[in-house]
């Protein structure tokens, strides 16, 4: 697993057993605490924990995660941090609200999130998989210091075949539940090599316990033990052919490998399970395109993940749209591209090498407009 994933960040949101929402503490000065509920249109519960999230301008924040009854609350502003280790989600989002893919290309949190202020002109929603959610505009929630914004509505999706909770958890026997209950209590405390133990118990004793099979690949990358994550991955793959979680690790492996047409084979599936929630399926789908030199699909790619990444939580989208029309000579849109993402990233992987090319790809473009 990539350095500095924790178990929590990878697992959660494959385990509901482990997600819990974040209490604020009642005593903190200048602080605002917002609370409220989630329910799917037929009023129940959400079978999963649903991730919250704050959007403001052009930035998109990761507050907290709902418990088993779909319930969440969390502080803004007084200098306590909004979310706690436990509550990283699939994609590795941290205490600022960013993943480590935004993180290592230098996206930065505008300086004022955390501030009580910081709430004006800013919407709240739920975020799950396969539904699209009702939007809070918290300007118009009374409250200075408790703001309870009700019930946010989760409506299902009809284009999305994909889950992120297995049918075949509510087929677990008892002790296979059990074990892995025990598993990924384990993991949460580091204790891998148990936990691999207890997920390897539940697995044997359920052998289509999907999440098991994510839990226990999960447990396998921690102990770098990455054919085993792979494996795992698979049978959970084979185990549920719904469930998102299988086709995302195997993607971010297989793209960290190198290995390309696998890498493009597992985003496609990912991609036709979800199309609408995840702009990096389309991002690592578009880099292993470029790589196996099919720029038609990689530019398709790479336009539909900028479609959907609103909050432009994945800048290099713009890059690698750029290198692609770069690629065909395209000048005028690729140096427009490769601006966006400096603007984005501007501490980025690939922003210090850009800022030298630049200036001879702009007199390239401005050449292809003379007459």
């Amino acid at each position: 697993m990539a350095k500095g994933i924790s178990f929590s960040a990878a697992i959660l949101a494959a385990a509901p057993l482990l997600a819990q929402a974040i209490a604020p503490s009642r005593g903190t000065v200048n602080a605002t605490f917002v609370s409220g509920s989630v329910q799917i249109e037929d009023g129940t519960p959400p079978p999963e924990p649903v991730l919250i999230q704050r959007l403001c301008a052009a930035m998109t924040r990761d507050e907290a995660w709902t418990d088993r009854k779909g319930h969440f609350s969390f502080q803004v502003g007084g200098g306590q941090p909004l979310m706690a280790d436990a509550s990283l989600d699939a994609s590795g989002n941290n205490r600022t609200g960013l993943t480590q893919m935004q993180a290592a290309e230098g996206v930065r949190m505008t300086p004022d999130f955390d501030s009580a202020d910081s709430l004006v002109g800013c919407d709240l929603r739920a975020q799950m998989s396969g539904y699209k959610s009702e939007i809070v505009h918290l300007d118009a929630v009374e409250g200075s210091i408790n703001r309870n914004v009700g019930t946010i509505t989760l409506h299902r999706m009809g284009n999305v075949p994909g889950l992120t909770v297995s049918a075949t958890t509510m087929a677990a026997p008892k002790e296979a539940a059990k074990l892995y209950a025990l598993g990924t209590k384990e993991a949460e405390k580091h204790h891998f090599e148990k936990a691999r133990d207890d997920l390897s118990k539940a697995v044997a004793e359920y052998p289509n316990y999907a999440l098991a099979w994510v839990a226990l690949g999960v447990v396998r990358e921690e102990l770098h033990d990455v054919t085993g994550a792979i494996e795992a991955y698979t049978q959970a793959r084979h185990s549920d052919s719904k469930l998102l979680q299988p086709y995302e690790r195997l993607s971010l492996l297989a793209d960290a490998a190198g290995s390309w047409s696998e890498s493009a084979e597992y985003t496609a599936e990912w991609i036709h399970l979800d199309p609408v929630d995840y702009p990096n399926a389309y991002l690592l789908n578009a880099v292993a395109s470029i790589r196996l030199n099919k720029l038609d699909d990689a530019e398709h790619s790479a336009r539909e993940g900028i479609r959907l990444d609103q909050a432009n939580h994945f800048p290099r989208l713009h890059y690698v749209l750029g290198y692609v029309l770069a690629a065909r000579g395209q000048l005028p849109e690729a140096v427009a591209c490769f601006h966006d993402y400096l603007t984005l990233a501007p501490n980025g992987a690939q922003a210090g090498t850009l800022r030298q090319q630049l200036p001879g790809m702009e007199q390239a473009a401005a050449a292809q407009h003379k007459p």
